[in-house]
């Protein structure tokens, strides 16, 4: 797969998942189901649209920080490989990773299908890293003499294909103006 071709509902392989253990980021799947990280349990978590309940999971080997959806490919933060694991959205084979050397931390995932983008937090360099599908650095933003202000600390993005624009939810205490 190369991420380019129209996203396939996620079929995970089928794990035990009784229940969620520490969630922390979603998205939502073509069909309204709703994929969540579990930093504790190391894995993503397809879950019932009805119960909210997890029906299907992946099993990581890193603990997950992000997690979006992309054509073919879902795409996983692991701060603890210092990149962005990459995985079939049918059957979860994993597909590789990118980011070495370019994501410290990967607290948040966004994409543009029409573009084909992939956005990152990087949560260490405090920037939003902006990569092609198959994980190759496109550009960076909000690091010293970029054309936007620094971020302080940027925890959530969406991107508004629509608008095109990027939303980063940053929070801190902002330098006094004088």
């Amino acid at each position: 797969g190369d991420g380019s071709a129209s996203t396939p509902e996620p079929n995970l392989p089928l794990l035990p998942a009784d229940g969620m253990a520490s969630p922390t980021r979603a998205v939502l799947t073509p069909e309204g189901r709703l994929l969540v990280t579990d930093a504790r349990l190391r894995m993503i978590l397809r879950l019932d649209p009805v119960s909210l309940l997890p029906d299907q999971a992946l099993q990581l080997r890193t603990k997950p920080t992000a997690v979006a959806l992309l054509g073919k490919r879902i795409y996983v933060g692991s701060p603890e490989r210092l990149t962005v694991e990459m995985f079939a959205a049918r059957g979860g084979k994993p597909l590789g990773d990118f980011g070495v050397g370019a994501v410290g931390y990967a607290m948040g995932i966004a994409v543009d299908p029409a573009q084909q983008l992939v956005f990152v937090i990087d949560g260490q360099s405090r920037q939003v890293k902006i990569f092609g599908a198959a994980g190759a650095l496109v550009r960076s933003l909000g690091g010293p003499g970029q054309d936007v202000s620094q971020f302080l600390t940027p925890t959530g993005i969406a991107v508004d294909t629509a608008r095109q624009e990027i939303l980063v939810s940053d929070y801190g205490s902002p330098p006094a103006v004088k």
